[in-house]
C-alpha cells in the first residue's frame, strides 16, 4: 500500500480532497435540511446565482428580480448550476438539486487541488507541487468552502487554469 502511494501521491491526495469535499457536502446538506426555509449557508448572491441557474436550465429567460434585471452577473457559474440542476433532475428528481450541485462543486474543488500541484510543479518542483496540493486538500476553509453554492470555487480553479495556459 505505501509503495503504491508513494508510486502515485497525487492520486491519493486528490482522492482524499474529493472526499473531503464529499463528506463536507453531505453534512452542510444535512444542516440546511434541519433548518426550516433555509436552503443556503450564505443567502443573497447564493439565492441570485440559484434562481439564474433555474432559469438557464428550465429555458426561461436570464434574468431576476422585478423589474426584471437581464445583465446583473455573468452567466458561468449559473450555468455550471442550471448542469448540476439538469442531471440531479435527470437522475433522481429535484430533492437532490442543492446535494447534486454541491458534489460538482466538490469535484471543482478537487480539480482546483489538481491546478494547485501543477502549478506548484511548473514554478518549482515536483515536491513544491505535492505539498501545496495536499495543503489546498486538507485547509479546512478550502474543504468547506468547496461546496457552499458560491461561485468563488469555479473561479478558483478558472484562475488557476488560467494561470498554467500563461
Amino acid at each position: 500500500m505505501w509503495a503504491m502511494i508513494r508510486r502515485r501521491p497525487l492520486r491519493f491526495i486528490l482522492l482524499g480532497a474529493l472526499l473531503l469535499r464529499w463528506a463536507s457536502a453531505g453534512v452542510l446538506q444535512d444542516h440546511l435540511d434541519q433548518s426550516p426555509n433555509r436552503d443556503f449557508l450564505i443567502e443573497g448572491d447564493a439565492g441570485g446565482y440559484w434562481e439564474l441557474g433555474r432559469r438557464i436550465a428550465s429555458g426561461e429567460d436570464y434574468e431576476i428580480h422585478q423589474p426584471p434585471r437581464q445583465v446583473l452577473r455573468m452567466p458561468g457559474f449559473p450555468a455550471v448550476l442550471a448542469f448540476s440542476m439538469k442531471m440531479a433532475g435527470w437522475i433522481a428528481g429535484h430533492d437532490l438539486r442543492f446535494l447534486a450541485a454541491r458534489m460538482l462543486l466538490a469535484g471543482v474543488g478537487t480539480l482546483g487541488c489538481g491546478l494547485v500541484s501543477w502549478l506548484g510543479k511548473e514554478l518549482f518542483d515536483e515536491t513544491t507541487g505535492l505539498i501545496a496540493a495536499g495543503l489546498t486538500a486538507v485547509m479546512p476553509t478550502m474543504v468547506i468552502f468547496s461546496v457552499v453554492i458560491l461561485s468563488e470555487t469555479l473561479f478558483a480553479a478558472a484562475l488557476l487554469a488560467s494561470l498554467l495556459a500563461m
